[in-house]
């Protein structure tokens, strides 16, 4: 099956009709031009990225840029329709789960990268730069490798004996 039949507005369309049918169970929030434009335009940029990840083949982030742009559609949709609030609530919902696991794919992708390859290892100059700048932080922080062994560690003995 082709990635582009999972495309945001194959279905966002049955979603928005859906919600217009079922509204109508609470006196509708009108949320005004400037927001559904600004609603729109995220809406189009992240149907634009989806559209980029199918073509360079990064399928791991077809699923959260789904569920961030489903979420937008049926948080602004649902407020306008009258549909019930805990509907909009969902949609929140769906698209900061979504904006998670998008940053998550993005902050994990050091260890590999976004089409799933292994990336190739740091260089020792780097390890060491990175291990020595844990002294600045002035919070407790721990560095660990990719097993999820601790390297280093600030401030985290003197406070937790």
């Amino acid at each position: 099956m082709s990635a582009w039949v999972t495309f945001p507005p194959i279905f966002s369309v049955p979603v928005a009709a859906v919600l217009f049918l079922t509204g109508g169970q609470v006196p509708a929030a009108g949320i005004g031009a400037p927001f559904w434009a600004l609603l729109m335009i995220i809406y189009f940029l992240i149907t634009a990225v989806y559209g980029l990840a199918i073509n360079r083949g990064l399928i791991r982030l077809l699923a959260p840029l789904q569920l961030l742009s489903q979420g937008l559609i049926i948080a602004g949709i649902s407020l306008e329709a009258g549909s019930l609030p805990i509907i909009a609530w969902v949609g929140v919902i769906a698209a900061v789960s979504g904006a998670f696991v998008l940053l998550n794919q993005f902050l994990a992708s050091g260890s590999r990268n976004l089409s799933g390859e292994a990336a190739p290892p740091f260089p020792h100059d780097s390890i060491k730069l990175r291990e020595s700048s844990i002294g600045s932080i002035p919070l407790p922080a721990l560095t660990v490798d990719s097993a999820g062994a601790i390297i280093e560690e600030a401030l985290i003995i003197r406070l937790f004996p």
